[in-house]
């Protein structure tokens, strides 16, 4: 996964007078500029306005983002996982946290070791899924077969478990472990 952050526009900046100060009070037209600048920073950071095309996305990006829909609808679980990458990174897409989740969801419950890892960072940071640490440890637990950072995610939450948080953590391991491969035997995968 991608660092995790809200895409900016670099051209989407509060405006400020000499000095970095804000204009004075008195200077309506100052003011005006300011609280325009204000809000564009502010739809910006909220992923509403695309980063410096000011509404429009680039032609490589938006083709990138459709083509990973595409396959992603047609069930391909990297494909699934890309998703989730853009829309957690605005690319191609406004930042959709609900999205990234339902789109690493669909990529875990086919056992891509990625996307599983991608969900459990969803369930611990509370982004688009409610925030379950217990979760967290049991996607990072499914996870660690192929990724040495999410073993050291799930060690570094399991200290901040209780014994019984982290017993209940794997128990659900099993749980997600038995309904993936219950899901493949069944698509016959």
């Amino acid at each position: 996964m991608s660092q995790w952050s809200v895409p900016r526009c670099s051209g989407c900046q509060p405006v400020h007078g000499e000095n970095g100060q804000q204009y004075s009070k008195g200077k309506r037209m100052q003011n005006k500029l300011l609280i325009a600048g204000l809000a564009t920073t502010l739809l910006c950071a909220a992923g509403l306005l695309s980063p410096c095309s000011h509404g429009q996305q680039s032609q490589p990006l938006s083709k990138q983002f459709l083509e990973s829909k595409t396959k992603a609808e047609q069930g391909d679980a990297a494909a699934q996982n890309n998703l989730g990458d853009c829309y957690y990174d605005g690319r191609g897409a406004v930042t959709d946290y609900q999205e990234v989740a339902k789109w690493y969801r669909q990529a875990a419950d086919q056992n891509d070791a990625t996307a599983q890892a991608n969900l459990a960072v969803c369930y611990h940071e509370g982004q688009g899924v409610p925030k379950d640490e217990v979760e967290a440890y049991a996607w990072h637990n499914l996870a660690v077969r192929t990724s040495e950072e999410a073993a050291k995610h799930r060690d570094a939450l399991a200290e901040t478990l209780s014994p019984k948080q982290v017993a209940e953590g794997k128990k659900r391991t099993e749980e997600l472990r038995a309904q993936i491969e219950a899901k493949r035997k069944r698509d016959g995968k």
